[in-house]
């Protein structure tokens, strides 16, 4: 043990930077929560202790520079143990500046190169040293964004349908609605313009339709009704659907692309989803 700690001692006081993990990756990047003042994440990096000791570390907080800039800060969530030589995912708390990020938007810039920079804790065995941390690390912020949003709109968090209905019936033409709420998961102004879409009946090709009406939510609302129409003008496919009132249920999926914008940055989304439709 004393020889260990001679070894950590002699190092550090070369360089306390060689004792910090480095990160190999980003695992995982979630958005938790978006408002006017500050994008919360949560960021799981690949962290690797090259050292031949283990490493535990705790109080760690370190500001996220980007050149001379300061986005924001992140902190360690639980206390980090590292064997010698080993790799492990270490959870962080990110918070970024809304205004510095939208800056980056502005300026069409997507791949963000950054560093953690601070200081921690590592405890080595008896001895605990402050150690200064300088971790260089990139990430595509735009993607992040995107994956995001489209894990929230697969879990309806986004959309959420709530009636369709067939109206106008006729040979030639007739429509189906789809009613829905657009929901605002984020603290930020949050819009939806189009929805171009493709409607399939009973597994059948019926027709197009789009979003009636541009809805723009504030930071203040989180919720608000909207409306699919769809034009049914083939025929055959109305033939089709009159058939099948009695044959039993009228299942249906759309299949297209929403058209949304989120910290002044437009996201096309490809999106899907099934129901059935009320019967006349």
């Amino acid at each position: 043990m004393l020889i260990l700690i001679a070894v950590v001692i002699n190092k550090f006081s070369c360089s306390s930077k060689e004792l910090a993990p480095k990160i190999k990756a980003i695992k995982d990047i979630q958005i938790n929560e978006l408002d006017k003042d500050s994008i919360n994440l949560s960021l799981t990096v690949s962290a690797y202790n090259e050292n031949s000791f283990e490493i535990s570390i705790k109080e760690l907080y370190v500001n996220i520079i980007k050149g001379g800039d300061k986005l924001g800060v992140a902190a360690q969530k639980d206390l980090i143990s590292i064997p010698s030589d080993s790799i492990i995912d270490v959870e962080l708390k990110v918070m970024l500046s809304t205004d510095e990020v939208t800056k980056l938007f502005v300026q069409d810039i997507d791949s963000i190169n950054l560093n953690l920079i601070g200081k921690l804790l590592a405890n080595v065995g008896l001895v605990t040293l402050p150690v200064d941390v300088d971790i260089p690390f990139s990430f595509s912020l735009k993607d992040n964004l995107y994956r995001t949003i489209e894990r929230d709109s697969q879990k309806n968090k986004i959309v959420t349908v709530n009636r369709a209905e067939l109206l106008d019936m006729s040979l030639y033409q007739s429509k189906i609605i789809i009613d829905f709420s657009l929901n605002n998961p984020y603290k930020l102004p949050f819009a939806l313009y189009k929805y171009p879409a493709k409607i399939f009946v009973n597994d059948q090709y019926v027709g197009d339709g789009d979003l009636s009406d541009t809805i723009v939510l504030s930071d203040t609302n989180t919720t608000a009704d909207g409306r699919f129409n769809f034009k049914l003008d083939n025929p055959n496919s109305i033939k089709s659907i009159v058939g099948s009132f009695f044959s039993g249920k009228l299942e249906y999926e759309t299949r297209g692309t929403l058209y949304l914008e989120i910290l002044d940055y437009q996201i096309q989304l490809p999106y899907n989803f099934r129901g059935t439709i009320i019967k006349l």
